[in-house]
């Protein structure tokens, strides 16, 4: 994804909800602090499910200028 927005906090996190709003695949990376990131990569780990959505998959990303909980499971391809 590209950041044209100021991270104030030194972190972008990212919540996708799968497969219903009671569980979401989630990840946060670091950038400078009070920078402009440009293009980054979030990758994206979800606790309760154990496999990857089918692609293609359809939903909204949630995005903010703070860290988050990170989770145990990585799927690579939820985070194209």
């Amino acid at each position: 994804m590209t950041i044209t927005k100021t991270v104030q906090s030194g972190y972008v996190s990212a919540f996708l909800p799968y497969p219903d709003s009671g569980s979401f695949y989630h990840g946060d990376v670091r950038v400078t602090a009070g920078s402009k990131p440009g293009a980054i990569e979030i990758n994206l780990l979800n606790n309760d499910v154990p496999r990857c959505p089918s692609l293609p998959y359809t939903a909204s990303l949630a995005i903010y200028d703070e860290p988050r909980v990170r989770g145990q499971r990585h799927c690579s391809q939820a985070s194209r």
